[in-house]
């Protein structure tokens, strides 16, 4: 279907008001004047520093773990492989916006500049419903982090302390400005940063064999053990969801000076989380082998180490929780309650007070009826990192090439070919499946949901 140029980002319409770009909300709430022409400020450096910051969080974690199943090889090779695919990937998005929609703002925007208006509806839906599956995950890490650090002290179930989390967090989920909440964003990197530059020295000084540990060499293998398709495709899907943070990168784009330097921030911030993952893989696997916990911080003996580690990460958590909760409240406000969406009186807040506490337990719901933190990321990786890194770019700039005319370049032809026929159905279908029967087989070892096990270890 042919678009001309004035159909291709028309302006919403007030009747299509629910449906505008997702981050336009960011980029109004995050602005100091709250103006939504005040953009194209950042630097490259910046870009790639914020990057980093969005991208690089609690998917490092798991990343240890998943080598158990992958071995060295393709565990070291896996965190090069999706870091170089997750850049090509974003290169793609800036090609798309940068060449053909400088006004797009998000995945909807170009779903509806390339395919149509329903494509951008379901577009937004499957970015909202991802958003949405985040949440649990989040819960999850807080959860499993604060029970890392008073393990010794207080004996409460998982249950127990995802509503202690809850109760905490529905206060901070009461501010509606990511300005006011930016304003954590800084410290909440530097914990993440200090948390995984801790772990690795406790790690390290703790190994068997060596320093403060003991025991014997751990136990690592130069390739996968077992010849299980389905289990490797559940790890792959763990890296896959610690580089992606794509939905979001248009509107990075959208605060730059330059946004056609767009890539060099990319490769910039994917070098500097591959350096981390990779280390964070080989030194967590190396130090522990098999034995490594699926949720990194586990690992560490008790100590100040571990406790350190745990509050630093709650704290870095449950700041991204925030970040991600408000503007998904804020559609949803939009959805539900559109008379009150844009007001500031008390039906507002409490149309916000309901929308929150049931954003909660709809978290709190999920993140116990799956309380195993790296079957939930290999879930989340298959489900969206797959469709987000390997199918939206590749679809964009072939459907964008097409409408303007331009000839796609043969490498780019067969890099997107492989993208979409290989990679997205396969780590999609095959990694959810895999992620599925792990969920079930935990169930049976280590308590179904609700219950008093030690899930999230």
């Amino acid at each position: 279907m042919e678009l001309s140029d004035e159909q291709t980002l028309a302006p919403a319409t007030e009747e299509d008001d629910e449906f505008a770009p997702l981050s336009t909300e960011l980029a109004e709430a995050s602005s100091d004047a709250g103006s939504k022409g005040e953009t194209g400020h950042s630097t490259v450096l910046q870009t790639a520093a914020m990057l980093t910051g969005e991208v690089m969080g609690t998917g490092v974690l798991s990343l240890p773990y998943a080598c158990v199943a992958l071995g060295w090889v393709l565990g070291i090779g896996a965190s090069v492989l999706f870091a170089a695919a997750a850049a090509y990937a974003g290169v793609l998005l800036s090609r798309v916006r940068n060449g053909f929609f400088p006004q797009a703002a998000s995945y909807a925007d170009l779903a509806g500049a390339t395919m149509g208006d329903g494509a951008r509806r379901i577009t937004r839906a499957v970015v909202l419903g991802s958003w949405s599956l985040l949440l649990p995950y989040y819960m999850m890490a807080v959860v499993s982090s604060l029970r890392v650090a008073f393990a010794d002290e207080v004996e409460l179930c998982y249950w127990q302390w995802a509503i202690g989390v809850m109760v905490a967090l529905l206060p901070f989920l009461q501010i509606r400005s990511l300005h006011h909440i930016s304003h954590f964003a800084a410290a909440s990197t530097a914990a993440m940063v200090a948390a995984i530059v801790v772990t690795l020295a406790v790690l390290v000084s703790s190994r068997p064999g060596g320093g403060g540990g003991g025991g014997g060499a751990p136990t690592t293998t130069l390739w996968p053990r077992e010849a299980s398709v389905l289990g490797l495709y559940s790890s792959f899907a763990e890296f896959i969801f610690a580089y992606q943070g794509h939905s979001l990168f248009l509107e990075f784009m959208r605060e730059m000076r330059a946004p056609h330097r767009f890539p060099r921030a990319l490769a910039a911030a994917n070098v500097a989380m591959c350096a981390v993952y990779t280390a964070t893989a080989a030194v967590g696997y190396g130090t522990r082998g098999d034995a490594i916990a699926p949720f990194l911080p586990s690992s560490l003996p008790p100590g100040r180490g571990r406790l350190a580690v745990s509050l630093l990460l709650a704290f870095h958590i449950a700041v991204t929780y925030m970040i991600v909760a408000l503007p998904l409240n804020r559609e949803v406000h939009r959805l539900v309650f559109p008379r009150t969406a844009d007001g500031a009186g008390a039906a507002t807040a409490a149309h916000w007070l309901l929308l929150t506490v049931g954003q909660l337990l709809f978290g709190y719901v999920v993140a116990n009826a799956v309380p195993f933190f790296a079957d939930f990321q290999a879930f989340l990786g298959a489900l969206m990192g797959a469709p987000f890194v390997f199918g939206f770019p590749a679809l964009f700039y072939l459907r964008a090439s097409a409408l303007h005319g331009q000839r796609v370049p043969l490498g780019d032809r067969v890099a997107c070919a492989v993208f979409l026929a290989v990679c997205l159905p396969l780590f999609t279908v095959l990694g959810a499946v895999s992620a599925a029967r792990d969920v079930a087989r935990d169930w049976g070892e280590l308590g179904g949901p609700f219950s008093c096990e030690l899930h999230g270890f």
